[in-house]
């Protein structure tokens, strides 16, 4: 019994120390998250809308190619190819963690499904790696607990730029702030050879695209892009 509350003690002390490692990133959520909601209102959605957008698609990358696309008043099915292409990485985050939770059932994985994003995976493979947690339940816990701060540092502040949003003249033209915001979001991403392959082709690649219909040439530069970076991989390895 005392090994047991041990464990249990242990497990909820992992959740609060990935809460505690996710609470200082959001100095930059939550700046980033007052521009979506206001964009978001730019945009014509309405509070409900935004509300089901922010607790659906929990990525703020593919939630401003979305406004982007929904000004552009592209098909739905664009929006989702476009927001599925641009966070094409959770797959490659997810196949780093998959090591560390070997043994996990379907249900918690599930679950970090939802929650995955750049914060947790950085957090938690990082812990993960330092050897900070001897079991499954820690890691599993250390995950949740930075996901349980990243939500509501991402939702809430939304919420409040929906506020002032309605507050905003709509001719100081705050829809660009949703483009400027990405490269800028984008910009630390390009840390090798590779990567600036990718996002100088998908770069001119764009200009062209851009004169497809219904968004198209989001997709269109995105798919370029990846090619060239993939391919460019492979030559400097």
């Amino acid at each position: 019994m005392r090994e047991q509350a041990a464990d249990t003690g242990q497990t909820r002390r992992a959740f609060w120390r990935g809460f505690a490692a996710a609470l200082p990133l959001q100095l930059a959520t939550v700046p980033f998250g007052l521009i979506f909601g206001i964009v978001a209102v730019e945009t014509g959605l309405d509070l409900g809308q935004i509300a089901g957008f922010t607790l659906i698609v929990l990525a703020g990358a593919s939630s401003l190619v979305a406004m982007e696309l929904i000004q552009e008043q592209a098909p739905a099915l664009i929006i989702v190819a476009a927001g599925a292409m641009v966070n094409l990485r959770m797959a490659m985050y997810s196949a780093a963690l998959v090591p560390h939770w070997q043994g996990a059932g379907w249900q918690p994985r599930l679950a970090a499904g939802y929650m995955l994003n750049d914060q947790t995976y950085t957090i938690s493979l990082k812990a993960y790696q330092e050897g900070r947690f001897a079991s499954l339940p820690q890691r599993i816990a250390y995950f949740f607990g930075a996901g349980a701060c990243t939500i509501p540092g991402w939702s809430a502040p939304v919420v409040v730029g929906v506020a002032l949003g309605t507050q905003i003249p709509p001719e100081w033209g705050l829809e660009m702030a949703a483009p400027a915001l990405f490269l800028a979001l984008s910009a630390p991403l390009i840390r090798t050879p590779a990567h600036m392959v990718a996002f100088t082709v998908a770069m001119a690649a764009a200009l062209p695209a851009a004169a497809l219909p219904q968004g198209v040439g989001v997709i269109a530069a995105s798919i370029v892009g990846i090619g060239a970076g993939m391919a460019a991989r492979r030559v400097l390895a």
